[in-house]
């Protein structure tokens, strides 16, 4: 085997190394993605069947998102202000002659 050669076939080696990690990263994303899109469709399906429920016991008001800020919240309170306490200067004899 000549040297070059042997640089190709490391070259090969590594690309199909990297070919087969690029695929288990891919399979393992679409799965994650997978598991997420159930659980958001479960419960999205909870959330309705819920709403469905409340509107049916006579509050027909939706839920608000969680996201939503409260209008019953009332502003945070503004702090005081700071006061500084003044002091009396003194001169000295410095600047008498």
């Amino acid at each position: 085997m000549t040297k070059s050669a042997g640089m190709s076939s490391a070259r090969l080696l590594a690309q199909e190394q990297a070919e087969k990690n690029a695929a288990e990263a891919r399979r393992a994303y679409e799965a994650r993605q997978h598991a997420f899109d159930e659980k958001t469709a479960r419960l999205r399906t909870l959330r309705l069947a819920k709403e469905a429920a409340d509107r049916d016991a006579g509050q027909t008001a939706p839920a608000a998102p969680a996201s939503a800020p409260s209008a019953a919240r009332k502003p945070a309170p503004k702090p005081a202000p700071k006061t500084v306490k003044k002091t009396k200067r003194t001169t000295g004899d410095a600047g008498r002659s």
